[in-house]
């Protein structure tokens, strides 16, 4: 990768924006516009340039003049299921799905109101949604604290992936976080650690063996997954910054906080965005 060719927006849980190295160029986002007062979990810009942010008290909505912001409302069932955002994701249809911590929400454009997707099946009632991508078929996948789902677009329920057994850990184990590379592989960080789906076979797929000879990778928990024109995947975990992953090279490189020097501020990495500098 060659940074100069970036910039890198890192959010952590405690800070919504942090210096990440020497080569890299950051631009730090505060409150002061009009921002709730939260930590930001996760953000998106739509295809009409509307920002939206994920945080702790509701989902907000920027438009380059103002900020609006959507709380969930028990006695309105076409708000937002939880305040607690956990995700946001546009797939190919313009459609936005609002990931929180009791539920998925389908946003409505022209009544600025939600669907909330029938999850009561997911095994053991855990309602926890934390991410969702759409691999290159168009189907719609899901990371519940239930494992790992598939969204049924007609009946707009989640499914259970392949019952073979190789699936089974990842069928039921809380999913983190989740992400689709280029090649169409399904990458989630998990309770069990990195997993690998080939989402057309509906199977798991080895790691490469670089993941398997790091300890101090094997042992975080996944927050984010991305990957940048160079086809290297990133990975912000709970407890040890950032881990790069080169395709090319299969090596894996971690960026971490110290205390001296330039580094990352935090070792808690919730969200990564990748930007062309003359954007």
């Amino acid at each position: 990768m060659n940074p100069s060719r970036y910039c890198l927006f890192i959010f952590l849980y405690f800070t919504s924006s942090l210096l990440y190295g020497q080569t890299l160029n950051f631009k730090h986002i505060s409150f002061k516009e009009g921002l709730v007062q939260s930590p930001i979990s996760n953000f998106l810009q739509d295809d009409v340039g509307f920002i939206w942010f994920g945080n702790f008290k509701g989902l907000t909505r920027y438009d380059g003049y103002e900020f609006k912001t959507f709380n969930t409302n028990p006695n309105n069932s076409s708000s937002i299921s939880n305040n607690r955002v956990n995700a946001i994701f546009q797939d190919s249809d313009r459609q936005i799905w609002v990931c929180t911590a009791n539920g998925l929400d389908l946003y409505d454009r022209k009544l600025e109101a939600f669907t909330r997707i029938d999850i009561r099946e997911i095994k053991g009632g855990r309602n926890y949604i934390s991410s969702i991508v759409e691999d290159h078929q168009k189907n719609i996948w899901v990371g519940t604290f239930g494992g790992l789902k598939r969204l049924n677009k007609q009946t707009l329920k989640l499914e259970d992936i392949s019952s073979d057994s190789k699936n089974l850990m990842f069928r039921y184990s809380p999913v983190f976080s989740l992400f689709l590379d280029h090649q169409n592989n399904l990458w989630a960080g998990t309770k069990e650690g990195l997993m690998k789906f080939d989402p057309v076979k509906q199977k798991i797929v080895p790691l490469p063996k670089v993941f398997l000879e790091r300890p101090d990778f094997s042992e975080n928990k996944i927050l984010v997954i991305k990957q940048d024109s160079d086809n290297s995947l990133w990975f912000g975990t709970e407890i040890s910054g950032v881990f790069q992953f080169s395709m090319n090279k299969q090596a894996l490189k971690n960026y971490a906080f110290k205390e001296a020097g330039n580094s990352i501020a935090s070792n808690w990495v919730k969200d990564i965005l990748f930007r062309e500098r003359n954007e």
